[in-house]
């Protein structure tokens, strides 16, 4: 009985190991996510912003500009500006 408990004990005790293991790659993996995902946003704004002062500046210009932007998988996307 006494060998039983034992080994009871050992095999939680290995259990709480890799228990406590696969919590901390979780929560790791978690804060890489929200960490890629809030530089992503991050990078959008800085896109828009960009899209923004170039139409500005054609726009005071009279001309016309192309912006290569990449999409999220990162594919071109290509926006081509006219003055209004």
């Amino acid at each position: 009985m006494h060998v039983q408990a034992f080994l009871l004990a050992d095999a939680l005790s290995g259990m709480s190991v890799l228990l406590v293991i696969s919590t901390l790659l979780y929560l790791t993996d978690l804060r890489l996510h929200q960490a890629t995902t809030q530089a992503y946003l991050q990078v959008q704004v800085a896109q828009k912003l960009l899209v923004q002062s170039q139409a500005q500046t054609t726009k005071a210009k009279g001309g016309k500009i192309e912006v290569q932007i990449t999409d999220r998988a990162g594919h071109p996307v290509a926006l081509e500006l006219h003055k209004d």
